[in-house]
């Protein structure tokens, strides 16, 4: 019986793609994207990012992808979600085991789907970062929008369960645009 062994040699196109992928390109391929299909994308100043963008379209969430400038190999899709004053109060005033509850709750849902989070700020959480990172050797118009989709299904979770245990509606930040506070 015969086998074939494969191997990756150097100087292969995959070598030549994957060489070509700086931020720059990657931050006009991803604006590219977004434009193309119908987003309204706006350019965020962030002295932390090598490109930083907001985006959404009518009757959608805000989103936003950034590139940091200590990770040279990916890209973060992320949105916020706020408790909004009334929801923040209800949140705070509940005992310490309700509120480890609900943030298991929260936990255990996305993780289930794969969606990152970060509760912020993390003693007093108003809002909660739920985020994508996809590296370069991933990269494709295909897992981008996926990636898009992915947060969003989050969004819907967490909005769920803060729906039935706070008995508020999540407010979809659209302000804070640093993703590292």
């Amino acid at each position: 019986m015969r086998r074939r062994v494969f191997s990756r040699v150097k100087g292969t196109k995959d070598d030549e793609k994957e060489s070509k992928m700086t931020a720059e390109n990657v931050e006009n391929k991803i604006r590219k994207w977004l434009l193309d299909e119908g987003y309204d994308v706006k350019k965020i100043n962030d002295p932390r990012s090598h490109f930083s963008y907001s985006f959404t379209r009518a009757g959608d969430l805000h989103f936003f992808v950034l590139q940091l400038k200590n990770k040279i190999d990916s890209i973060i899709v992320f949105l916020f979600l706020g408790f909004g004053k009334e929801g923040t109060g209800t949140f705070s005033s509940m005992s310490d085991d309700k509120r480890e509850k609900i943030r298991e709750n929260i936990i255990v849902d996305l993780a289930t789907i794969g969606c990152e989070y970060a509760f912020l700020p993390k003693e007093a959480p108003n809002r909660i970062r739920l985020s994508k990172i996809i590296y370069y050797d991933g990269l494709s118009k295909h897992n981008f929008f996926e990636s898009i989709g992915l947060v969003r299904r989050g969004f819907l979770l967490v909005s769920c369960i803060l729906r039935r245990e706070l008995g508020i509606s999540p407010i979809r930040k659209t302000r804070s645009t640093r993703y590292i506070d």
